[in-house]
C-alpha cells in the first residue's frame, strides 16, 4: 500500500461472541472510514470466512467458548493460505502472560 487512503480498502474481520463489542468495534471502524467489514461470532466461523473473504486484518478476542482466541490463531498460522493474514488480540485480560 503506497498511501495512507489505501488503509480504508482493508477488509477487517472481527471476532468476538459478545455482540456489543462487535458493534463498538464496528462503529469506531466506520467512524474511521472503515468499510469493509465483517464480523464472525465464534472461532469456528473466524476460519469459515478466512478462507472465502480473504480478511487483512483480524481483530480477534481470547476469551470466546468452544474455540478460543489462541486455538483461532494457531489454525491460521498453521495454514499456508491464511498464515499471512495480521491479527490483533481483543481482550479483557490483563496479565502480562496473556
Amino acid at each position: 500500500m503506497n498511501n495512507i487512503d489505501d488503509i480504508k480498502d482493508l477488509t477487517i474481520l472481527i471476532v468476538d461472541d459478545n455482540s456489543q463489542n462487535i458493534q463498538l468495534v464496528h462503529a469506531i471502524l466506520q467512524k474511521a472510514g472503515y468499510l469493509k467489514i465483517a464480523f464472525a461470532t465464534s472461532g469456528a466461523k473466524a476460519l469459515e470466512l478466512t478462507s472465502t473473504l480473504k480478511p487483512d486484518l483480524l481483530l480477534l478476542d481470547i476469551m470466546m467458548p468452544q474455540m478460543d482466541g489462541y486455538e483461532v490463531l494457531k489454525e491460521l498460522k498453521s495454514n499456508e493460505l491464511t498464515q499471512d493474514i495480521s491479527i490483533i488480540f481483543l481482550t479483557a485480560k490483563a496479565d502480562n502472560e496473556d
